[in-house]
């Protein structure tokens, strides 16, 4: 990453507003309905989101994240994945 982070947060499309909000201590502005959400975070303050909306599945590449169900956190020092490419579809698989 060309940023400095210490948080990494991801949010599957089941999690509202409110419950990403109240899980990163800070407004969330850039949050649309249904969709993935990767947020990075530095001294509890996004310094990068990105997300992946269920509608643009099919028009482009997106990102997977396996076995999230809700939501996950890695921190910098644990945030270390293995990643498969099938089609148009990157996942990543956290590496413990």
């Amino acid at each position: 990453m060309n940023f400095d982070w210490d948080t990494m947060c991801i949010y599957s499309g089941r999690c509202s507003l409110e419950m990403i909000e109240q899980d990163l201590g800070t407004p969330y502005l850039k949050f649309l309905d249904i969709g993935l959400h990767v947020i990075f975070l530095k001294d509890s303050s996004i310094v990068y989101s990105q997300a992946w909306y269920a509608v643009e599945y099919k028009k482009s590449k997106w990102i997977d994240f396996d076995s999230l169900d809700y939501k996950q956190k890695f921190y910098h020092n644990d945030a270390k994945f293995l990643v498969s490419k099938n089609e148009e579809v990157f996942t990543l698989r956290h590496q413990q």
